[in-house]
């Protein structure tokens, strides 16, 4: 089924007119993010793997909150 309303972005460096599946997907396309997501899934995927102690594990859940709630406070501002 075909939604009425579809998404698309243009992408300015090759002017390619690619679908978006969602809100989210548009921002991330729009701005070229998907390279800063694959970063950041990559870093915290390292750390993932560093720990090895319930305190370790305790500080990185607190840094990962700290930067949600950025995330999540910039969000709210329309940043």
């Amino acid at each position: 089924m075909k939604k009425k309303n579809p998404l698309y972005i243009v992408n300015p460096e090759n002017n390619v007119v690619e679908p978006a599946t969602g809100k989210f997907d548009l921002l991330i396309k729009k701005y070229n993010l998907q390279g800063l997501l694959d970063f950041l899934s990559n870093l915290f995927s390292l750390l993932f793997e560093q720990v090895n102690s319930y305190p370790m594990m305790k500080a990185l859940f607190e840094l990962f909150d700290r930067i949600l709630k950025r995330v999540h406070l910039l969000a709210n501002f329309g940043i």
